[in-house]
C-alpha cells in the first residue's frame, strides 16, 4: 500500500504542463511562466527537490541567454565554437550556475547521509546513478576557483538532462500508467468538492454526537431494561445449556437503541453499571472463575454488536486500562456523569483493572471488529507503554497477520515489537486519587486556559504522546 504524498499541485496535469514548458517549449516566455509557477508552489509549502532545481537551472540559463545573447538550447552540440557575444563580466552568471549546481548535488545526496560518519559524496553519487563530474564541479565551485563559464553551461545543461531522465520522465510516466493524465480536470474538481463536502459532513456529525447532551433518566432506564433482559436470558442459557430464541431479538433491540444514543453514553453504561465490569461490593470476592463466567455471559452479546461500536468499546476500555490512576467514586457519581454525557476516565481499583484487561484480550482474540479501516488506529493505541499493549500486540500479530500484510503494516508491527522488547520498562504502579480532586483540577484547567481554535495540517490522534528526539516511544 503506497503512502499518500503531499504535492504542491492539485492535478497531475499541472505537473505534465510544467514538464512540457521546461523541456519541450522553445519559447523563453513559457519557461519563465513555469519558473513563476514553481515559485508560487514554494509559497504553499515544501516541493520536490528536483522540481525546484529544474526551475533554478532554467532560470540561470535564461539569465545567461539574456545577458550574453548565446542560444544555449544547442550549446552542447556546438561547443566549443559558440562563445559569448558580450564583453561584460561573466562572474555573476558563473556564480548563479555554481550555486545551482551546489544546491542540485547537496539536495540529492544529503538526505542519504544517514550514518554516524559522513560517507563520501562520490560513493553516494554512484548509488544514485549520478555522474561524478557533478560532484567534482560542486567541490571546485565550493573550495577552489569558479569553473569557466563554458564548463558551467555544459554542467547545467547535463544536470537538466539528468533530472529530466531520472525524475520528470519517470514521474509523468507513472501518472500516465495510472491513467491520471486522462482524467478530465472538471471531474478532478468535482471529486475534490465532493470529498470536501463529505469530510465536512462527517466532522459536523461527529461534533453533534459529542455535543449531544439530552440524556435523561428515561434513557438510562430504557437501555438498562434491555440489558437486564439480555442478562436474564443469558443466565438461563448457561444454566440450561440451550439457546433461547429471544436473545437475538433483544440484541437486535439493543443495536437499534445504541444507534439512537451517543456512543459514549451507552459504552460507559455497559462498563460502569455492573454489566461488563463489576464495581464496588460486587467485585470484592471476585476471582478468575467469576471473571471467566462474566465474559462468557456477555461475550456472545458483545460479539453481535456492530463492529465499529465494538472497536469504540475496546478503545474506551484500553484507555481506562492505561491511565495508571485509580480514583474512588460511587454509583451516584456514575449516574451524574451519564446524565451529563461526560466521560469517566478512571477505574477504581486493581480488581476492575484485571476485569478490563481480560475483556481487552478476550475481545481482540475472539471478536472480529478489527478491519482495514481501524487497524492503524489500533496500532497507534498500542504504542502507549503498558503491559496490556504487549499482550494485545501479540494477539493482533497472530490473529490479523494476513490483514496486516495486506495493509502493509507487518513491518511496523515488527518494529514496534522490537522497541517493546528492547526499550520499554513497564511501571505497574498506579496512582490513587480522590475523584473530587481530579474534577477540581480539570475544572480549573478549563477556566484558566485561553481556548483558541487550532488548525491542523494532518489528522490528530488522542493517543499520540510527545517524545523527545532520540528516545523510544
Amino acid at each position: 500500500m503506497n503512502n499518500p504524498q503531499l504535492t504542491p499541485y492539485k492535478f497531475p496535469q499541472e505537473a505534465e504542463k510544467l514538464y512540457k514548458d521546461f523541456f519541450h517549449s522553445r519559447y523563453s516566455d513559457q519557461k519563465a511562466q513555469a519558473i513563476s509557477k514553481v515559485r508560487s508552489y514554494l509559497t504553499k509549502g515544501p516541493i520536490p527537490h528536483s522540481v525546484e532545481i529544474t526551475a533554478l537551472l532554467t532560470e540561470a540559463i535564461l539569465e545567461d541567454e539574456k545577458k550574453t545573447g548565446v542560444r544555449l538550447s544547442t550549446y552542447e552540440k556546438s561547443y566549443p565554437r559558440v562563445t559569448s557575444i558580450s564583453n561584460m563580466s561573466d562572474l555573476s552568471i558563473r556564480l548563479q550556475y555554481s550555486m545551482c549546481i551546489i544546491k542540485f548535488v547537496n539536495g540529492l545526496l544529503d538526505p542519504f547521509q544517514q550514518s554516524v560518519y559522513n560517507i563520501s559524496l562520490h560513493k553516494l553519487a554512484i548509488e544514485l546513478n549520478l555522474p561524478n563530474y557533478f560532484v567534482e564541479t560542486r567541490h571546485v565551485s565550493t573550495h577552489e576557483r569558479l569553473p569557466s563559464l563554458e564548463m558551467m553551461r555544459l554542467v547545467a545543461q547535463r544536470a537538466l538532462n539528468w533530472i529530466k531522465a531520472e525524475y520528470w520522465e519517470k514521474a509523468i510516466g507513472q501518472y500516465r500508467e495510472q491513467g491520471a493524465l486522462d482524467v478530465n480536470l472538471d471531474q478532478w474538481t468535482e471529486c475534490i468538492k465532493s470529498e470536501r463536502k463529505t469530510r465536512i459532513k462527517r466532522e459536523n456529525d461527529a461534533k453533534r454526537n459529542e455535543n449531544f447532551t439530552s440524556v435523561s433518566e428515561a434513557d438510562i432506564k430504557e437501555v438498562e431494561y434491555i440489558l437486564k433482559n439480555i442478562k436474564k436470558i443469558r443466565k438461563d442459557e448457561l444454566q440450561k445449556g440451550r439457546k433461547v430464541k429471544e436473545l437475538n431479538t433483544e440484541i437486535g433491540k439493543l443495536n437499534t437503541l445504541i444507534a439512537t444514543k451517543p456512543n459514549e453514553f451507552t459504552i460507559q453504561l455497559l462498563v460502569f453499571k455492573n454489566y461488563l465490569v463489576l464495581h464496588g461490593e460486587k467485585n470484592e470476592n471476585l476471582n478468575e472463575k467469576k471473571m471467566l463466567g462474566l465474559r462468557k455471559m456477555w461475550g456472545e452479546v458483545v460479539e453481535q454488536l456492530e463492529p465499529d461500536y465494538c472497536f469504540k468499546l475496546w478503545t474506551f476500555m484500553f484507555k481506562l486500562a492505561t491511565m495508571k490512576t485509580f480514583a474512588k467514586y460511587d454509583q451516584n457519581y456514575v449516574e451524574s456523569k451519564l446524565l451529563a454525557n461526560q466521560k469517566i476516565e478512571y477505574l477504581q481499583d486493581g480488581r476492575e483493572y484485571t476485569q478490563v484487561v481480560g475483556w481487552l484480550t478476550d475481545m481482540l482474540a475472539n471478536n472480529s471488529f478489527v478491519n482495514n479501516t481501524n487497524i492503524e488506529s489500533l496500532l497507534s493505541l498500542l504504542m502507549i507503554s503498558s503491559d496490556i499493549s504487549k499482550k494485545c500486540l501479540l494477539i493482533t500479530k497472530q490473529k490479523y497477520h494476513n490483514l496486516l500484510t495486506e495493509c502493509g503494516l507487518i513491518e511496523r508491527v515488527e518494529k514496534l515489537e522490537n522497541i517493546m522488547t528492547k526499550f520499554w520498562v513497564i511501571d505497574d504502579n498506579f496512582a490513587e486519587k480522590e475523584i473530587q480532586d481530579i474534577d477540581h483540577d480539570a475544572s480549573n484547567y478549563v477556566q484558566n486556559k485561553r481556548v483558541k481554535p487550532s488548525l491542523y495540517l494532518f489528522k490528530t490522534f488522542p493517543s499520540w504522546r510527545p517524545v523527545p528526539f532520540g528516545c523510544p516511544p
